[in-house]
């Protein structure tokens, strides 16, 4: 099935006109079949829509028919003339193009919304056993759902929602009290399960009644009577009045079904009202109808019982008004209950699969990280080994080259001491490079637990003041702190640290126009945030997403050495906190790096950092 219905036209070429070509192009898949021909059931799915001229109509009737069975799709027959009386109403939806096409429009919303249904069943594995099942206990007929999905409203007959036998039951009993006779008839335009060649006028024992059936179903009289009349009423959708043969009153109201802001008609109440004809009149009816004399007679006596007193004909009719609106708020009624069933149990599906979905997602999430924290635990593992096995002939070889730069070890010449000096910034990076390694393991593996209480921040910033002075005074500076809080509830080292690494960035980074670094705070939304605010280099855009993973450093920067660890670890350090790390930056003006941290009383409190945190200076 595809994911869009196919709409096939077999139309001929001037029954549409452009607004109502676009109108079918709007809701799917147009495709041309032919005036006066049907597609190929191959090429039709379930819950495709034929949309059939007067013309295909008329060239194969049974065709619509064995299509609808074999694909499932939903037929439109579309009529020049909104009287006219188009042959097998009950296998096709009907709508007339008299210049409006609401009606055509949403007929095909309606459609469309059935097919949705349909693929969402498919979908859902909802078979028709299931909706038959929850039918029957709501006391509705599961001869509503075909093997293919729910009835569509032009499928339904009133022999899925209503039984005839409680409808004329019904009407015998209003009948009795008003002390008339008993007569009425439903009027069928031929759908699944009612007799007769092309419709006709039910009796109450579901056989055709003498005058009214007999003549209205037989080809020759049927259109030259006044009970064509009876059949108008399914498209004018209110009660006539028509004579049959012989002189008897017809009136008819219409039993419909309203469903989706459409009224479709499903059959018509009928009554007769009048005097059986004379002998003369039953012989002149008998050679229009080429009917033996003596056979309609004898029908004739028979159906005296069913035609009324027409002395009564007001209350007769007022009744059987009534009867026919009482009935089509039954079926609407029972109808739109069991298209919520079906919606309903849509719904409960889905959201089983939904749950069953999640649970298998939260599951394999659940093996996911048990595997990502093992790797996690052999990174680190690796990564200690590594930075431990360093560490010693690092600080050995940094404790010579101290020895050598300091001259323990003899002076040395202008040459020599550039070459230890190199090899001493070296060795400082190569230190730096082994804590960060060491630092962001602990923090991914959640070794390092944060132990918070309350810290003075002027003496921390004191100390990385007095840490960068050099740095600070060679590049001519300002380092401006403003309206900080006098304590932060933190860990004091991880906190110093992290601060350590975003002012020595901006130190690192700064510009060559206006120097100045401000560090500012303020409490907001139960968070107190620290800003570091520089008039450096700034970030290139694309770069701001990556900065926070590790050892990714942005191109503006080459040529000044970082590990590219640094702001893993602050992520790190600030999300262990419960916080995050804010960035706004431009190319050339400058970088402000914003951690906000929660407010939180001096407990003592230990957190675990988080396991996710990674980046890298910019």
């Amino acid at each position: 099935m595809t994911d869009r219905p196919q709409i096939f036209l077999c139309v001929d070429p001037d029954l549409l006109d452009g607004e109502s070509r676009a109108l079918f192009a709007r809701h799917g898949i147009v495709r041309e079949a032919g005036a006066g021909r049907h597609p190929d059931p191959e090429a039709v799915g379930l819950g495709d829509i034929v949309v059939v001229g007067e013309e295909a109509a008329a060239s194969d009737p049974g065709s619509p028919a064995r299509l609808r069975e074999e694909t499932g799709a939903s037929l439109l027959l579309l009529r020049r003339d909104p009287e006219g009386i188009p042959e097998g109403l009950g296998v096709y939806d009907e709508v007339g193009l008299a210049g409006d096409l609401e009606d055509l429009d949403a007929r095909l919303r309606l459609l469309l919304n059935f097919r949705s249904c349909w693929r969402r069943a498919g979908d859902l594995g909802l078979e028709p056993e299931d909706l038959r099942r929850e039918l029957s206990l709501f006391d509705l007929d599961p001869g509503l759902v075909e093997p293919r999905g729910l009835s569509t409203p032009c499928r339904v007959s009133i022999q899925h929602l209503v039984d005839v036998e409680a409808v004329t039951r019904q009407q015998m009993s209003i009948c009795r009290l008003m002390g008339t006779a008993y007569a009425t008839f439903l009027y069928a335009p031929r759908p699944e399960g009612l007799p007769g060649p092309d419709g006709g006028v039910l009796s109450p024992t579901g056989v055709l009644s003498p005058y009214c059936a007999y003549l209205s179903s037989h080809g020759q009289g049927c259109l030259d009577s006044e009970f064509a009349c009876s059949k108008r009423t399914f498209f004018d959708l209110k009660p006539v009045e028509g004579t049959c043969a012989g002189g008897i009153r017809l009136f008819s109201v219409p039993i419909c079904l309203s469903f989706g802001g459409i009224t479709y008609p499903l059959c018509a109440t009928t009554v007769a009202v009048g005097e059986v004809p004379k002998r003369e009149v039953v012989e002149k009816i008998a050679r229009a109808f080429e009917v033996h004399p003596e056979i309609l007679g004898q029908m004739g006596e028979e159906s005296r019982f069913w035609i009324l007193n027409p002395d009564k004909a007001d209350e007769i009719q007022a009744t059987i008004a009534n009867l026919a609106e009482t009935v089509s708020r039954e079926v609407s009624h029972k109808f739109g209950t069991a298209f919520q069933l079906f919606r309903g149990l849509l719904t409960d599906r889905e959201i089983r699969r939904s749950e069953k979905l999640l649970a298998e997602s939260h599951r394999a999430l659940e093996a996911s990280n048990r595997k990502l924290k093992l790797k996690n635990e052999e990174i680190y593992e690796v990564t200690h080994a590594i930075t431990h096995d360093l560490r010693k002939p690092l600080s050995g070889l940094k404790s010579a080259i101290t020895m050598l730069r300091k001259g323990y070890l003899g002076e040395l010449d202008e040459k020599q001491f550039v070459a230890v000096d190199t090899a001493h910034e070296a060795t400082n990076y190569m230190q730096a490079l082994v804590d960060d390694l060491l630092e962001a393991a602990r923090l991914e593996t959640g070794r390092k637990l944060m132990e918070v209480e309350e810290v003075e921040l002027a003496p921390l910033l004191e100390r990385i003041r007095k840490r960068l002075l050099y740095q600070l005074e060679e590049k001519g500076i300002d380092l401006v702190f403003r309206n900080l809080p006098e304590t932060l509830v933190c860990d004091g080292a991880a906190i110093e640290k992290v601060l350590m690494n975003l002012i020595g960035n901006s130190v690192s980074y700064i510009g060559d126009g206006e120097k100045r670094i401000t560090v500012s705070g303020e409490t907001r939304g139960g968070m107190v945030r620290i800003t570091v605010e520089d008039t450096g280099m700034g970030i290139p855009e694309d770069a701001i997403p990556l900065m926070f993973e590790k050892f990714q450093r942005g191109r503006n920067v080459a040529g000044i050495r970082g590990t590219g660890l640094g702001l893993a670890i602050v992520k790190g350090i600030v999300e262990a906190h419960g916080g995050k790390v804010e960035v706004e930056s431009e190319l050339g003006r400058g970088t402000r790096m914003t951690i906000a941290i929660p407010l939180r009383e001096p407990v003592g409190e230990v957190l675990e950092p988080s396991r996710g945190g990674e980046g890298g200076d910019p």
